[in-house]
Parts: structure tokens; C-alpha cells; sequence
């Protein structure tokens, strides 16, 4: 049986186990007001990847209030709660999960 280097190219990429990443953000307005933010993170929860990351609570479940209220204070401060990104990585869940176990959230989470 004859492979073409594309099909085994793409066979091995198959391969690897899926990744999840954090959602990419457009840019943030220049002039970084209160009601510009809030725009702006308003805008951001459009995309279910950011408002899932973003609005995630501490048992799992996710609140859209809650991600733009985050997104806009990320937008005004450059700062995110540490449960911002969970789910998006293993090393993310474990770091989160390390320093606050008796979240719900971490029940689920191999340790």
C-alpha cells in the first residue's frame, strides 16, 4: 500500500491530542473608559469561546454578566482572575485546581 507524504503528513497531525487554547480578543479601545470597556467586552461575549472563558464560575457553570464585568475590568486594569482560562488547558486546570481545591469545579478535574 502506497501513502502519499500529504495523507501521512496529515495522519500524524491527527494524531496529536487536541489542544485547547484561550480565545484570541480584538483590540482594546484606545482610551480605556468605563463605558468604553464595558463596549468592548460586550462585543468580546459575541464569540462563545470568550464568554465561555471568561464568564466560567467556580462550579462549572458560566455567566455571561459575569464575563463582561471581568473583560471590562481586564480592559481597564490588564488584570484577570486566575479562574479566567480554565478549561482551556491542562496546566491552566491543574495550576487553578492546586490553589483552590475545594472548588466545585475541581471535583471534576483529574489530580
Amino acid at each position: 500500500m502506497r501513502i502519499s507524504v500529504s495523507t501521512l503528513i496529515l495522519l500524524v497531525g491527527l494524531a496529536q491530542p487536541a489542544l485547547a487554547t484561550m480565545p484570541s480578543l480584538t483590540d482594546m479601545p484606545q482610551r480605556k473608559t468605563l463605558q468604553a470597556c464595558l463596549t468592548w467586552a460586550n462585543q468580546q461575549t459575541r464569540d462563545d469561546d470568550v464568554y465561555y472563558m471568561w464568564g466560567m464560575l467556580e462550579d462549572g457553570t458560566d455567566s455571561k454578566s459575569v464575563a463582561i464585568r471581568r473583560l471590562a475590568s481586564y480592559c481597564m486594569t490588564g488584570n484577570s482572575p486566575d479562574i479566567v482560562g480554565l478549561g482551556s488547558s491542562v496546566g491552566v486546570d491543574a495550576g487553578y485546581c492546586e490553589s483552590y481545591p475545594a472548588t466545585r469545579y475541581c471535583e471534576h478535574v483529574g489530580r
